[in-house]
């Protein structure tokens, strides 16, 4: 006999709890591996990212106005710029908080943008169309090529240190998670949508390579479980938890290992 669960699929919300779950395991790693916590912790969260971009580009498609959808991204991605930098500050740690998924999608999405733009200018044969798509793809690099040529004046003292977290909360490639790869692979999902198993090509792709180089991001295979149980329907749920539950637990955890911090000093 099939079995259910297998036949029925998993809809897009009981799959993004699977990914909220594994996150919030990686971040107790994170946030509490000067205590003891081991290593292995961390492994939970490698397919984490994936679930995320596979379902940025669902939403994409999907979405009703995809300006709203960048802005949403955007809005997350700049809120956690500053309360992480207040918190910091507040409450220093040996944690660092890095974290940026919300910029991450929103360089996944804007490159999906600029995709279909080039993709109607073609199809439309309007040449002010695809040379403006390609201006949107190639903004993000340009945004990641002048903040790197802007890091060694911070380094040489040119620019005042705490001009860093102007920087940073440009979007770019490289202060958000994943460097260039996750928006790609994201952008990838988006571009082969049609077909799950081809789809999925490119998440090999990149888990082979990190198996080559030793990293266990490799482990992110793993996301393609879920993602090949997908049943295409998004199922009940808010839309909005994701944006309100990453950036809770990831400041209630971070305040909590202060805590302990406290503890262990005194």
């Amino acid at each position: 006999m099939e079995n259910s669960l297998v036949k029925k699929g998993l809809t897009g919300n009981q799959i993004k709890i699977i990914g909220v779950v594994l996150m919030a395991i990686d971040h107790i790693y994170q946030m509490f591996f000067m205590y003891g916590v081991p290593t292995w912790v961390d492994w939970f969260g490698r397919p984490v990212a994936i679930i995320f971009l596979f379902f940025c580009a669902e939403g994409f498609f999907y979405t009703r106005s995809r300006k709203k959808y960048l802005l949403q991204l955007f809005i997350g991605f700049e809120l956690m710029n500053i309360i992480s930098f207040l918190l910091s500050r507040a409450m220093p740690s040996e944690v660092m908080l890095i974290n940026s998924i919300f910029g991450t999608l929103f360089l996944t999405a804007f490159l999906m943008l600029a995709a279909d733009t080039i993709r109607d200018g073609v199809k439309t044969k309007r040449r002010s169309k695809i040379i403006g798509g390609i201006l949107l793809f190639l903004a993000p690099f340009a945004a990641s090529v002048l903040i790197m040529l802007i890091l060694p004046l911070l380094s040489d003292g040119t620019l005042p240190s705490w001009s860093i977290e102007f920087i940073v909360a440009i979007p770019n490639f490289l202060t958000t998670e994943g460097f260039v790869y996750f928006p790609l692979l994201g952008l990838l999902f988006y571009l082969l949508r049609k077909n799950r198993l081809i789809q999925l090509i490119p998440l090999v792709v990149f888990c082979i390579l990190n198996a080559v180089m030793k990293s266990t991001e490799w482990m992110a295979i793993f996301a393609a479980i879920p993602i090949l149980l997908y049943n295409g329907q998004r199922g009940k749920g808010s839309k909005y938890f994701f944006y309100i539950f990453y950036p809770a637990h990831i400041y209630a955890f971070y305040i909590i290992s202060w805590l302990i911090g406290l503890i262990y000093v005194k």
